[in-house]
């Protein structure tokens, strides 16, 4: 995936993800299907697999906004805490009001999580990249 898009491809790309989110919300992980995201989204399966190769990449793009999301939560708070609990506190109820709009779906993305064979495993190499980029 390009590191720039166009913004008619990033809204394509943006609109993808998004209406996998709802699927999942409402279907569940296991039974939305790639195809089911295209149509539902109104872009084609090629569309679909352009942007996002498989369910699983989804999802971490689903992880990078949240990580995206927390850091900008986040920077409030080390601005203004100097010492390190009050920081980690900080971090902590930052990342809890990030995460909690999808605590309703997030346990099956956590149980996929953790088998450590699943792409979705923060020991996966699929999840190598966010991983690196987290411990700046």
């Amino acid at each position: 995936m390009p590191d720039s898009l166009t913004p008619k491809a990033a809204q394509t790309r943006a609109a993808i993800l998004a209406t996998a989110l709802g699927l999942f919300r409402e279907e569940g992980y296991d039974r939305t299907t790639m195809r089911a995201v295209a149509k539902e989204a109104g872009v084609s399966l090629g569309s679909t697999y352009y942007y996002f190769a498989s369910k699983e990449h989804l999802v971490q793009a689903f992880y990078d906004e949240l990580l995206a999301e927390h850091e900008a939560a986040v920077e409030d708070v080390l601005a203004r805490e100097s010492g390190f609990a009050d920081r980690l506190r900080g971090s902590l109820d930052a990342w809890l009001a990030v995460a909690e709009p999808h605590h309703a779906f997030a346990a099956q993305f956590f149980r996929n999580a953790a088998d450590p064979a699943s792409p979705l495993s923060p020991f996966s190499a699929e999840s190598a990249p966010p991983a690196r980029g987290a411990s700046r």
